[in-house]
């Protein structure tokens, strides 16, 4: 199960090839089981498709894949069972039905949970009950949070347009927050489906960003473009506006318009205590003051710092995703990881 695993972490890349090839090992190794059948075509491939948003095609993969999950192990393949009841109800096919077998093949568990709840606000929205199917939405939404809140976005733009359509839900909101979600994590197709949302229900449409510095999470959440972190990452390095606009290849009026942004967004007093505090503001979003390895790690606030400014190097991922925090043992230093 480990190399249909490895499908799905493919998929979720958006790499439908290594799916594949991940896939047909995972296949290869165990012939014709139905459980590994079921998580390969029925999650890995599902997810490729999905990633690539190319829905009509993970309708398909789901089909393929349920077949096999009903010859699986009960409760074995839930995932799968999942994904194939929210791609019914979105496609209109047996959506209610799809969702009984679900929760019959014991697909009620852990994250799926969330897939089956936005399965059944579609559904409900389609019949008229437009509170309930936003109250099935925000338990999708809470479902999510202790696994993978990121898979929202996806989620969201799956039944975006029954929200709208059918009138529940925040579909304007949900769509600015995973187009700049899926600008960062580099998803270029589901960033552009999702501005094409906004601009056919004409709300704002959030610009791509064009920079090279990959964005932390928490910094995404208040709008910091990748531009705006390539800014942040030469300015915490000391350069000035007119070192940095040379730096990146754009006017010192640009700069100034980031910093001002930057100003803005993190809740600072200005360029000179957004400079200051660029290490403390990096480590107060990586590690919060209510996180158990806050006190344990206050002593390694200088590796944010470092990770901010390397951020803009352009070269390998930004430190800040790479920096994890251990629980110290007594007399130990919390290390960073190479």
């Amino acid at each position: 199960m480990a190399l249909a695993a490895q499908s799905l972490i493919y998929g979720i890349r958006a790499d439908r090839n290594g799916a594949r090839m991940a896939a047909t090992r995972a296949e290869n190794a165990l012939p014709g089981d139905p459980e590994v059948l079921a998580a390969t075509r029925g999650h890995g491939r599902v997810a490729a498709s999905l990633f690539a948003d190319d829905i009509q095609q993970a309708l398909r993969d789901s089909s393929a894949g349920i077949w096999h999950a009903e010859q699986a192990p009960p409760q074995s393949p839930g995932l799968a069972w999942a994904f194939h009841a929210l791609l019914q109800a979105v496609a209109g096919v047996e959506g209610r039905r799809a969702l009984e077998r679900a929760r019959a093949a014991g697909a009620a568990v852990g994250w799926s949970q969330a897939w089956l709840a936005y399965a059944e606000a579609v559904l409900d929205g389609r019949a008229g009950n437009a509170s309930h199917a936003a109250a099935l939405a925000d338990e999708g939404d809470e479902r999510f949070r202790p696994y993978a809140p990121w898979w929202n976005h996806l989620v969201r733009r799956l039944v975006v347009e029954d929200a709208i359509k059918d009138g529940w839900g925040d579909p304007a909101t949900w769509m600015a927050e995973a187009t700049r979600e899926f600008d960062a994590t580099g998803h270029r197709r589901l960033a552009t489906a999702c501005r094409g949302v906004l601009r056919r229900s004409g709300e704002r449409v959030p610009r791509s960003g064009r920079g090279k510095a990959q964005v932390p999470a928490q910094l995404r959440r208040l709008g910091v473009t990748s531009r705006e972190m390539d800014v942040f990452a030469l300015a915490a390095q000391g350069l000035s506006n007119t070192d940095i606009a040379a730096r990146l290849f754009i006017s010192a009026k640009t700069v100034e318009t980031h910093i001002a942004s930057l100003v803005a967004k993190t809740g600072r007093d200005g360029r000179r205590d957004l400079v200051a505090n660029a290490g403390r503001l990096a480590w107060s979003l990586v590690v919060g003051p209510h996180t158990r390895y806050h006190r344990a790690a206050v002593p390694c606030r200088a590796a944010a710092a470092t990770a901010v400014r390397a951020a803009g190097s352009g070269g390998s991922p930004s430190p800040l995703r790479r920096y994890s925090p251990r629980r110290s043992r007594r007399g130990q230093q919390p290390r960073t990881s190479p």
